[in-house]
């Protein structure tokens, strides 16, 4: 496994929102103002300054669609990678009339090619990993449609164990459990949004993820060793069984985010 700074060329584009995408108008746009200006000196090719300008817009369209894909939208795919194909080709039309003449005209294309190239790899990454994100996506989604039920039950359980006369440090361990759930939630939302702060997020989720278990394992059923003793009251445990089921269902969610993320972000 690489470092930050070695993984950031070998993630899916760095998957969230890299500074690329920000600069990608930016330098686009710049070099783009100057190949058309050089261009129109140099050639007086109407065609040739119509293929800047549309480069100018559509490198600005690139990063919208961009930030819009890495965030798990679909249709943005579809248009990124239509987006990506038309500058290249503008790109070829002009090395192919101009790759030779030298002069200002070629200092300009080159400028125009320097930028683009790395920006290019990047994006292709992008349309490589879609599948990737977008499952990411729908896990994620199903992880945070989730979260509302099992506070609610965890509630259920802090409000049970209140009424039957739990001690109070039962009842704060129990209570802990809503701020780690939703620790978990805002988790799984920096892993989507990407960057070196995924790969932490994804540790500290499964930090939090294995403390959840154990201390609903330490409310069930006990552990001496961890200092948890077992509810006794009944309606506690009967309102426990609800927290159990929904968290199984999302420690499939929490795997499978943790899965992906590790293909994503990492070397």
């Amino acid at each position: 496994m690489s470092s930050a700074a070695q993984g950031a060329g070998g993630r899916v584009g760095g998957i969230g929102a890299p500074v690329w995408i920000g600069l990608l108008a930016i330098f686009l746009v710049l070099f783009g103002v100057n190949t058309a200006y050089t261009l129109y000196l140099g050639a007086g090719e109407s065609t040739a300054a119509a293929r800047v300008a549309d480069i100018q817009v559509q490198s600005q369209q690139l990063a919208k669609f961009a930030g819009e894909a890495v965030n798990g939208n679909a249709e943005a795919f579809g248009e990124f990678s239509e987006t990506y194909g038309a500058i290249n080709n503008h790109l070829q039309a002009l090395n192919a009339a101009y790759g030779g003449e030298g002069g200002r005209v070629q200092t300009a294309l080159d400028k125009l090619m320097a930028t683009w190239n790395p920006m290019s790899s990047h994006a292709q990454r992008i349309i490589d990993g879609e599948q990737k994100v977008l499952a990411l996506a729908d896990t994620a989604n199903a992880f945070t449609a989730r979260v509302p039920r099992l506070q609610a039950d965890l509630d259920e359980v802090v409000r049970a164990m209140a009424n039957s006369g739990a001690s109070s440090d039962q009842v704060l361990i129990a209570a802990r459990q809503l701020v780690l759930i939703d620790r978990m939630s805002r988790r799984v939302t920096e892993i989507r949004a990407g960057g070196a702060g995924a790969i932490v997020a994804r540790d500290a989720l499964q930090n939090d993820a294995a403390m959840f278990g154990s201390v609903l394992g330490g409310l069930q059923n006990g552990n001496p060793e961890l200092n948890y003793v077992r509810l006794t009251s009944e309606s506690a445990q009967a309102a426990l069984e609800p927290v159990t089921t929904a968290y199984s269902e999302l420690q499939a969610d929490i795997a499978s985010v943790v899965d992906a993320s590790v293909e994503l972000y990492e070397v």
